[in-house]
């Protein structure tokens, strides 16, 4: 059936699951799109603006905004991502102010309902500090605040709502320029933390105690690999703190709940007419992801530096990024912001590239507080004393109608995690979520001044002021230069390691300060003459003041892309850049395969049957390159799912099937967990079984893992490797967000399925949860992927994971997705014959709407 009228007839269907008028609205809008169209003819007089600007689009639908101010270039562009984006802008502005419920009500939304969601964002305080930081902006970046919020508010004046909007028969409130502020905030949040690992680990000792947690999840995993020249390290020879205070590996038993709640769900759903896809959990559980690298002109084709970026954010139709070009008489900027945001977080100016990754340095620490009561009144100690918990309430409003009252207690470190998660309610000790405070706004004055930089000099000095995450930001310029700075808050913890909870009742774990900017790593023209980051640690630890980082992402992206800088006897070419980011190798398979000799390949095969030995052969010949038609990548896939449950989940309270080793598994993160498995010795006692009186070796759980693995295969595609395709197992579908669970709306707002490469810690990412055994959905990847030629700006290439239109229907919602996974790349700034029209927006009309702060 063609897809037009598969659609039409699921329409039909929804009345089921929708109510008849929103029914009717998809049918009508299925029948007839009213999506906004690009018309040469049109024009749009707005007040708001003080001069004309013009809007052209690339045949990509990129818009190029033409203005001669630049709070006439940012109102145009809030009027542009209002047009594209209407309703991501509103869904993402409710979820990081803690309101979502009051827009698409109380429904589940991946493993939580959305007043879960409200709570936790609602009680860490995003909208405070939105609200804090736009008070503390220049009045020019406040001007600019405002004028993209009044064009958001001139598109919403225009009444023409999102599919979305209409189907929820909502109406759109008017955009605020907090709002900008606020999304920001969450989004800088998700970059900044290691918290969901200490708190696993917490949950995990205390499922079992400190022996069971070394082995789950050590509380210490360092890798050889450091992605910083070494001229950057530092001088080196300070003390690493221990991971485990003392005062907490004596007392934690006696802290810990004595019983854990049984019959609940880790990943619970509440039930409602409506499932949304959250792949916006991650943030919560920190993102860890992205490649960038430049290349200096000694190395280049060009002569002059190459930059590449393929920042890794939760994969969503559409995408969470949006394309734009703005032009002022001053200069013009081309790349891709931050939906609900307006300036260029990746690319270029015509003299500087810029590319970000995350840097894992630790910004937020986790207290055990001691539980006490004084005359009635609850609190917690501290050196001794009675401390009364700081109680704050707050009203939760779903849209229909419901009022719900929510109340959570704080200590002097912050929120009680106890109190906005509620998996973790019963489960953990009383534990709170310090984060390092926002003083100022310098994220905002960074980013301000880094675009208008002419030098990677003048870049480097421009974003130091960024203070909310630790970001890798590589950069070159045309006169040849490359650098690497990462500019944050970092606390003084000589105390702590930061990858474990400290205790909250002594006053020597609280944080010494903040380092100054001027004393943390940077990096400009290396000897070696590139820099390449995946997320991985940048120096060895001892070699700072404090614990620079935590939790570092495992190195394999980063070897397969340094490996190929390092290794080049050639100059590197763009296509060179390009195909890197498409490599789906998976660096540490070479030691893998050889430690599987003895478990598969060779002597282990002792017991195996017909079927067995055939899969072992396809495994054993694999050359490790996780593509869409590799049946043995399927089989490698699964099997580093299973090898995760032989031998972690024995320790734990229900093993494998048990709702702690699911909620452990719940985060990104697990990576770095996962791979270090593969570095452990063979006798090393995280491969035995703690439930059999028998010693386990790593070859016992190889064989174990692999078993399961087949017979989990062979249960999904049946006998025949011929179908065992990766791209089949694990097809790439990108999700809306009311896509979750497929089905009828599904098929209305997510893209078509695609034959998927990649792994979570390949290049070329497709990110899933372990926890999610049955589909293994790729949340998160490469959203773009950037190259730019420095000798040649207007050479510059992207992929981009979607579309620039949110609207279903529309030519350009999803239209390029088929080429970002096949890794074909289109001119970022083409010329005049790949440009398919445009309309102008003039000053004048009706005062606009006012958006209060």
């Amino acid at each position: 059936m063609p897809r037009t009228l598969t659609l039409v007839f699921a329409s039909l269907l929804l009345a089921s699951t929708l109510s008849a008028c929103a029914a009717g609205r998809l049918i009508g809008y299925q029948i007839a799109p009213d999506y906004p169209e690009v018309d040469d003819a049109d024009s749009y007089t707005l007040s708001g603006l003080t001069a004309p600007v013009r809007i052209s689009y690339t045949n990509d639908g990129i818009p190029r905004i033409e203005a001669q101010h630049e709070a006439d270039l940012f109102f145009a562009e809030g009027f542009l991502q209002a047009r594209d984006r209407l309703f991501q802008l509103d869904f993402l502005r409710h979820m990081a102010r803690g309101r979502l419920a009051e827009l698409v009500g109380n429904v589940p939304m991946g493993g939580k309902s959305a007043l879960d969601l409200d709570r936790m964002n609602r009680f860490l305080g995003f909208e405070a500090d939105a609200r804090r930081i736009y008070e503390q902006l220049d009045p020019a970046e406040r001007a600019n605040l405002d004028a993209f919020a009044a064009g958001v508010n001139a598109w919403i004046a225009l009444d023409q709502r999102s599919l979305e909007h209409r189907l929820l028969d909502t109406e759109i409130a008017l955009w605020h320029a907090t709002d900008t502020m606020a999304v920001f905030r969450i989004v800088m949040f998700g970059l900044t933390h290691n918290y969901s690992r200490e708190v696993r680990r917490l949950l995990i000792a205390c499922d079992t105690g400190f022996d069971a947690l070394e082995r789950v999840w050590p509380t210490r995993i360092d890798f050889p690999e450091y992605y910083l020249p070494e001229d950057a390290w530092g001088a080196g020879g300070h003390a690493v703190p221990d991971a485990v205070a003392p005062e907490l590996r004596t007392e934690l038993a006696d802290l810990c709940p004595k019983s854990s709640p049984e019959g609940t769900q880790a990943q619970g759903h509440p039930r409602g007419e409506l499932a949304l896809y959250n792949p916006l959990q991650l943030w919560e559980g920190g993102i860890q992801s992205s490649n960038n690298w430049v290349v200096s002109g000694k190395h280049t084709s060009t002569g002059k530096p190459f930059l590449a970026n393929d920042p890794h954010m939760p994969h969503l139709n559409p995408p969470i990024v949006w394309p734009v070009h703005q032009k002022l008489p001053s200069g013009e900027t081309v790349g891709f912001v931050l939906v609900g945001t307006h300036r260029v977080f990746v690319g270029h100016n015509f003299h500087v590239a810029w590319g970000s990754t995350i840097n894992n340095v630790d910004l937020q620490d986790l207290y055990v507080e001691k539980p006490m009561t004084r005359d009635g009144v609850e609190g917690y100690e501290y050196e001794g004393a009675f401390v009364p918990f700081e109680i704050r309430t707050e009203e939760f409003r779903t849209k229909d109608g419901e009022v719900v009252s929510q109340t959570v207690r704080a200590t002097r470190h912050g929120v009680l995690l106890n109190d906005i998660e509620p998996f973790l309610a019963s489960r953990i000790p009383l534990t709170a979520l310090r984060t390092v405070a926002l003083d100022s706004a310098g994220d905002s004055v960074a980013l301000q001044r880094a675009g208008m930089a002419r030098t990677v000099t003048e870049y480097v000095d421009a974003m130091q002021p960024f203070d909310t995450a630790c970001i890798n930001w590589v950069v070159a310029d045309t006169a040849g230069n490359i650098g690497w700075t990462s500019p944050c808050r970092v606390p003084k913890r000589p105390a702590s390691l930061g990858t474990f909870p400290v205790p909250g009742w002594l006053s020597a774990y609280e944080w010494q300060g903040i380092y100054e900017k001027s004393e943390l790593p940077r990096s400009i023209n290396p000897e070696q003459g590139w820099i390449a980051t995946a997320n991985n640690q940048p120096i060895p630890r001892g070699r700072f003041p404090t614990p620079y980082d935590n939790d570092s992402s495992p190195p394999n992206r980063w070897a397969r892309i340094a490996g190929y800088l390092s290794s080049r006897e050639s100059p590197v070419t763009m296509d060179d850049m390009t195909a890197l980011q498409m490599d789906v190798g998976i660096a540490y398979w070479p030691k893998v395969r050889a430690d599987l000799e003895s478990a598969l390949c060779a002597s282990g095969r002792d017991g195996m049957d017909e079927a067995e030995r055939a899969a072992a052969d396809l495994f054993c010949a694999w050359d490790g390159r996780v593509s869409a038609d590799s049946p043995a990548a399927s089989l490698f896939m699964l099997f580093s799912n299973h090898i995760l449950d032989v031998a972690l989940a024995d320790d734990l309270t229900g093993g494998a099937d048990g709702e702690t080793w699911n909620f452990v598994q719940s985060v990104a993160h697990i990576e770095t967990n996962a791979e270090r498995l593969w570095y452990e010795a063979g006798d090393a006692a995280v491969w035995d079984d703690t439930r059999t009186p028998a010693v386990e070796t790593r070859d016992d759980a190889y064989r174990s893992a692999f078993r399961l693995a087949l017979v989990d295969l062979r249960a999904r595609r049946g006998d025949d490797s011929a179908d065992w395709a990766w791209g089949d197992v694990r097809p790439f579908v990108l999700k809306h967000f009311f896509g979750m669970g497929g089905g009828l709306l599904g098929s209305v707002f997510n893209a078509d399925p695609l034959r998927g490469a990649g792994a979570p810690e390949t290049v070329f990412k497709n990110q899933y949860l372990r926890s999610d055994r049955t589909e293994m959905h790729p949340m998160a990847g490469p959203s773009v992927r950037l190259v730019v030629d420095l000798g040649d700006p207007h050479r510059s290439r992207y992929t981009l994971a979607g579309g620039a239109s949110g609207w279903p229907k529309s030519p350009h919602y999803a239209d390029l997705l088929e080429a970002w996974m096949a890794g074909e790349f289109h001119t970022l700034v083409p010329g005049a014959d790949a440009m398919a029209g445009g309309f102008d927006l003039l000053p004048g009309g009706e005062p606009d709407p006012v958006a209060a702060r």
